[in-house]
């Protein structure tokens, strides 16, 4: 019977699981706690994988949490914004 990568660790051969802890991300020079989710070995050497995107969807979670904590618009609020006045990024940027 063979075993996929996402069943067992391909260094130890322990069971891999999903897991989601809570962790520290840097942004600047914050550093911001948000949960994490990725794959880990259950077994003796504790290796973690990531699925292609999973570090940058953690980023974005991190950013929009150091976002609201200083009340700074969203990249959404801001495209609301222009689009209810009818402005091209250029021409809000030459507003601000």
């Amino acid at each position: 019977m063979t075993t996929s990568i996402l069943d067992h660790c391909p260094e130890c051969d322990g069971l891999i699981a999903r897991v989601h802890p809570i962790a520290d991300t840097r942004i600047g020079r914050r550093s911001i706690p948000v949960h994490r989710e990725f794959l880990q070995c259950q077994g003796e050497c504790r290796e973690a994988y990531f699925a292609l995107g999973e570090g940058d969807e953690e980023w974005r979670r991190a950013a929009d949490i150091g976002r609201a904590d200083d009340r700074l618009l969203t990249p959404q609020e801001i495209c609301d914004i222009r689009r209810h006045h009818d402005l091209a990024q250029q021409q809000l940027e030459r507003l601000l």
